[in-house]
């Protein structure tokens, strides 16, 4: 009987430590510093293209599911959209912000002078033709090295002979086409585009014999 009464009044003697220690367990899980804020961080601080490129801009958002958005602070220095895709289309300074919420980053875009540009690309620029012929070649603008669609005005140069030509462009092909008339001499036709703010303009002779 007595080894009975010992071993219940350990149990019951023990009994508020467990409930004690269980309670502190419930309220340090509550702790404010327990919980993990959001965060929202653009991959670069600060980023130095030229003008005419692009990059991929990227972010890590921690701890929240709020939609990121993009903005641009200067669109005539960088553009933006809402993949995170930049593109330098002045020379200059711009802050790039990714928002998610009350949370916000921001990217400082320093565009510089290109080293590139879009250019004229054509067959030849003096053309021979007969009278009553027809004749067609390339002419279109190219930029880092592909086709760029565009349309490119032709007019004849204002000290041109007229009445010798009749010409047109097809923008779509990349294509220049001329035709003759019954009458021989020489011509000047000029092709311009002002693209990326950049002018083009080259001069064409044709001859007609």
């Amino acid at each position: 009987m007595k080894n009975i009464f010992t071993k219940t009044l350990f149990l019951l003697s023990a009994l508020p430590i467990l409930i004690t220690g269980c309670n502190k367990s419930e309220n340090s899980s509550d702790k404010p510093d327990d919980k993990k804020e959001p965060s929202l961080t653009i991959d670069v601080e600060t980023l130095t293209i030229e003008k005419f490129e692009s990059a991929q801009l990227t972010y890590t958002l921690l701890n929240s599911d709020a939609t990121v958005s993009w903005a641009s602070s200067n669109s005539s220095i960088a553009t933006i959209d809402q993949d995170g895709n930049l593109y330098a289309c002045g020379v200059g300074s711009a802050y790039i912000s990714a928002t998610a919420g009350d949370l916000v980053s921001s990217c400082t875009v320093t565009v510089t002078p290109s080293t590139i540009a879009p250019t004229l690309v054509y067959d030849t620029d003096e053309i021979t033709m007969s009278t009553e012929d027809n004749f067609e070649q390339d002419l279109y603008v190219s930029f880092k090295g592909e086709f760029v669609l565009a349309d490119i005005s032709l007019a004849l140069d204002k000290d041109a002979t007229t009445g010798l030509i009749e010409y047109s462009y097809d923008a779509e092909n990349g294509r220049l086409s001329i035709s003759s008339k019954q009458v021989t001499g020489s011509t000047v036709l000029v092709a311009g585009i002002e693209i990326y703010d950049t002018v083009l303009s080259h001069k064409f002779v044709v001859t007609i014999l």
